[in-house]
């Protein structure tokens, strides 16, 4: 709604229908209800806080004296967290929606949490798997290791043949050098 004023003392009140030309005092008639109104509803919404104050102080009161079933009794209510809503419902419904969207969105942020820690858990147990493995590995490595130093290679043993093979051939030519000059040496001494 939009209202305009004018020097002349002729305002103008335009709805989202359709534009209405009011004078001063029909405004300000209008004007006056509608603070009334607002001052009628102020009121009543102060007696139900008052009210709702009145019965948490019984209560209050009967607990500490231990008859809480009086105190119920007496004030006709029940103990709530939070009072009930004397106002406007829809913004109340409005913030129970987010709140109970938020409980959601903590509840699946709890879930993934866990999944997270269950995954964290199944991660160290791979890394102590891994760190086993590892420790083989070097076992294995270390034991190769040995072998390879304490065994000759193809290459190491063909050399090594191949000198048996020449001393064996130097054997055999100093042997028949020997025999040879045995034969020499028996009919001179025979």
């Amino acid at each position: 709604m939009l209202i305009r004023a004018f020097d002349d003392g002729i305002v103008v009140v335009m709805s989202d229908i359709q534009p209405k030309t009011v004078t001063d005092s029909e405004f300000n008639r209008e004007l006056v209800r509608a603070l009334d109104d607002l001052k009628e509803a102020a009121r009543q919404h102060g007696e139900e806080i008052q009210a709702s104050i009145a019965r948490s102080d019984a209560i209050h009161g009967c607990r500490r004296s231990g008859v809480a079933v009086r105190g119920w009794a007496t004030t006709n209510s029940i103990v709530r967290e939070t009072p009930k809503s004397y106002g406007d419902s829809g913004e109340d419904k409005r913030l129970d929606r987010v709140e109970q969207r938020l409980d959601r969105v903590e509840q699946r942020l709890d879930r993934v949490e866990q999944r997270l820690d269950r995954v964290e858990q199944r991660l160290d147990r791979v890394d102590h798997r891994l760190d086993r493995i590892e420790q083989r590995f070097d076992r294995v490595e270390r034991t190769l290791t040995d072998i390879s130093e304490r065994m000759a290679t193809k290459v190491e043993l063909e050399a090594t043949q191949e000198n048996v093979k020449k001393m064996a051939d130097g054997y055999m030519a100093i042997g028949r050098r020997l025999d040879f000059v045995a034969d020499l040496l028996k009919p001179r001494f025979s």
